[in-house]
């Protein structure tokens, strides 16, 4: 699995962030293999 991510504070408490995740192989012989690709955008808000 490899991934990153950046994340950009708008004020003091708010803050938005955009992830990606690369994962190589899930599955196994009898189903076959297929690599997984996750792209997430996310709101942060601290209190």
């Amino acid at each position: 699995m490899v991934g990153g991510g950046l994340e950009y504070r708008m004020e003091n408490d708010f803050s938005i962030r955009v992830e990606y995740q690369y994962t190589d192989e899930l599955g196994d012989d009898t189903i076959g293999y297929a690599d997984h690709h996750l792209t997430s955008v996310g709101f942060v808000w601290g209190f």
